[in-house]
């Protein structure tokens, strides 16, 4: 079975992705994605990574309804000109209920003193219980942009 998160999880999720008291940290860039979904970037204190990056995601499914989730990074180094680039998987994480999902995730941006622009994807198959391939959902790349 999938499972979207809801409006309420989601933003619960971002604001753990917030550092904890006394942490140090460094610019919070907030902003929405093209698919109007929230975005939070933590520069580092240090200016030459970004320590969190937490976006959230609307997948297209092959069974037609949508379904939102979110993609998390972290300690992303900063190349030239402020350039960040990642990639993972497919990662399989167990949902609790005999089914599990692949996820492929990543992102792709330049953060400068003003703002950050990127590009997010986030794609996952699904599988039953057995290990059966069920669905496949994929977000397609998703433009954002956030601001200090």
């Amino acid at each position: 079975m999938r499972r979207g998160i809801g409006l309420g999880a989601l933003l619960a999720a971002l604001l753990s992705a917030a550092p904890a008291a006394g942490a140090p940290s460094g610019v919070v860039y907030g902003g929405e994605t093209s698919q109007r979904w929230p975005v939070v970037v933590q520069e580092a204190r240090d200016g030459k990574s970004i320590a969190k990056l937490v976006v959230a995601l609307s997948f297209k499914c092959g069974h037609g309804a949508p379904i939102v989730n979110r993609d998390r990074f972290a300690n992303l180094r900063l190349a030239g000109g402020g350039r960040f680039e990642s990639r993972y998987g497919p990662v399989k994480t167990d949902n609790g209920d005999g089914t599990k999902t692949d996820y492929r995730g990543s992102v792709s941006g330049r953060l400068t003193s003003r703002k950050v622009t990127a590009v997010s994807r986030l794609s996952g198959d699904f599988h039953d219980a057995s290990g059966k391939r069920v669905d496949t959902c994929d977000s397609g790349k998703v433009s954002w942009t956030a601001r200090p």
